[in-house]
């Protein structure tokens, strides 16, 4: 189809965007506005760069984010390959599973890799990189994998006829057709690792404070608001500065290309990759299963009494609640602005909406919860402690990983479809019903599982939003851990159980039914 007959069908394309532009506004650019203002002529702004313990934390903050980008670059890469390159039996189940870490709540990772590290190395900055590690392998899996799997054999084939070596291969052919890729989830991992809380919180301690956790303390416990917010706005120059080195990096177009299948390779490839997706597997679920463990494990034995808590499912319960409206909302607010993209002709609008939808990455949640305690404090503005706003800064978080999973699978819509539906009579609102929306309830289901767990785990701007008698399950497990006495810990790494397992049922099924009606689709 032509840009004219798309114009005609979507002439009301901007217009899909005004709901989510309001909600962006209102939600996310005016309290970060309010703590960017809160920074502004105070002394608090230039303390960072004087104050020798806030140097170090920024310091500590910055190098660990690099090493833990690396280690998940070095982890990732091979893994992609494996699961990108070649087809084997359990291949799509160990590709979901590599997706679990990703969906699991931070903290909860924080408290396995707690349990999985020697007594001298529960904290630090060892069980962090590991656990950065262990949480973004999936960004680089699925990054750099999909672009792997698009990749021509016929010019490694060819170089290797010439007598060039694996290694050679890979870096004068295979890696400059990746590097895009791999910059750019590089560029995610940093961020993520960047402005880290949950695991931070648990795994660094107060002897390794990173720039989240200092936020979160100087707003919540010490009330010194200014520093806070001046914080942010180092935390805002640092993300946008690594945005801004990895910007403009554009990737050639290749077609889509079947896998290869792993048993026509030689013997010792198959064993090395055999063994490699099995460790893959092993490494994602060991963690979660020694948490399992200790949460049945008491002085007396084996016991499940740490589940038996009233509060536990109370708290449960109300984050399936929260949750359940937080994913309608992001599913609202994000299929117009993936719609507003796919549909625009205008290359400058799809990057505006772009950019504002992205917003909420640059913002880590805790700033963005601080945000909302500077601006919504006051008038009728006066919405702290309410539980819908918890739902709304829920919903804030996901919105740009929902927009990122719908936009590229409604560009991938065939435009001959529509143009054919038009010429037989159908009206514009048919011709969407019966073809965007059919091939839009796959990406519809994974963005809606995404933003339902995303919210079941969030912790960042909960710590600082939730209010007694409205504690989700994510916080009650940070209230737990910070309270002396063996049964408390059982009870939260109990908590923590059931919401790593409730994520990866999530996870699972919606991975099942997407492949399952792949299947059928092509029989």
């Amino acid at each position: 189809m032509t840009a004219p007959h798309r114009v005609q069908i979507f002439k009301n394309t901007p217009w899909l965007f005004v709901p989510s532009c309001i909600f962006l506004s209102v939600f996310v650019m005016w309290p970060t506005l309010v703590v960017l203002s809160k920074s502004i002529d105070q002394d608090s702004l230039f303390r960072i760069v004087s104050d020798p313990q806030l140097r170090q934390m920024l310091w500590f903050t910055t190098w660990q984010a690099f090493l833990s980008t690396a280690g998940t670059l070095a982890v990732g890469i091979p893994a992609a390959l494996v699961l990108s390159r070649y087809s084997f039996r359990s291949r799509q189940l160990i590709r979901a599973l590599t997706f679990v870490p990703f969906v699991l709540p931070t903290v909860v990772v924080g408290i396995a890799f707690s349990l999985l590290s020697p007594a001298s190395y529960q904290s630090g900055p060892v069980p962090l990189i590991l656990a950065h590690i262990y949480l973004n392998l999936a960004v680089v899996v699925r990054v750099v994998g999909n672009r792997w799997e698009k990749l021509p054999t016929a010019f490694n084939d060819n170089a290797a006829v010439l007598g060039a070596t694996p290694f050679t291969n890979f870096r004068t052919i295979t890696f400059p057709l990746l590097r895009s890729s791999i910059i750019g989830a590089g560029s995610i991992v940093f961020i993520f690792c960047f402005s880290t809380y949950g695991a931070a919180r648990v795994l660094a301690g107060p002897r390794f404070p990173t720039i989240e956790t200092e936020i979160y303390r100087y707003a919540f416990f010490l009330g010194n608001m200014p520093q806070a917010s001046a914080l942010v706005v180092w935390q805002l120059f640092a993300i946008m500065l690594v945005l801004a080195l990895t910007y403009g990096q554009k990737d050639i177009y290749l077609a889509q290309r079947n896998l290869m299948p792993l048993v026509s390779e030689r013997k010792l490839k198959r064993i090395v990759f055999s063994g490699a997706a099995a460790l893959i597997a092993v490494g994602t679920l060991l963690p979660i299963a020694i948490l399992f463990i200790h949460s049945l494990q008491s002085s007396q034995g084996f016991t499940f009494s740490h589940w038996a808590t009233s509060d536990m499912w109370t708290s449960f319960l109300a984050s399936l609640g929260i949750a359940l409206f937080a994913t309608v909302m992001a599913l609202f607010f994000g299929t117009g602005s993936a719609l507003a993209i796919a549909y625009s002709t205008q290359a400058r609008y799809q990057k505006f909406v772009q950019a504002l939808t992205s917003l909420p990455i640059v913002i880590s949640a805790v700033a963005l919860g601080l945000g909302y305690l500077l601006a919504f404090r006051s008038g009728p503005m006066n919405w702290r402690g309410s539980l819908w706003l918890l739902a709304v800064v829920h919903c804030a978080v996901a919105l740009p990983f929902v927009v990122r999973i719908i936009a590229p699978a409604a560009r991938e819509i065939q435009p001959e479809l529509r143009e054919n539906a038009l010429l037989l009579g159908a009206s514009p609102w048919e011709v969407w019903k019966s073809i965007d929306l059919a091939f839009l309830l796959r990406p519809l289901a994974i963005a809606a599982s995404f933003a339902f767990t995303i919210s079941l785990g969030e912790f960042g701007a909960s710590s600082l939003l939730t209010r007694h008698g409205h504690e989700t399950l994510a916080m009650r497990i940070g209230q737990l851990l910070s309270r002396p006495g063996e049964q408390l810990q059982k009870q939260a790494i109990a908590s923590a159980c059931l919401l790593a397992f409730s994520c990866i049922a999530i996870a699972l099924i919606v991975e099942y039914v997407v492949q399952f009606n792949r299947r059928k689709g092509t029989q």
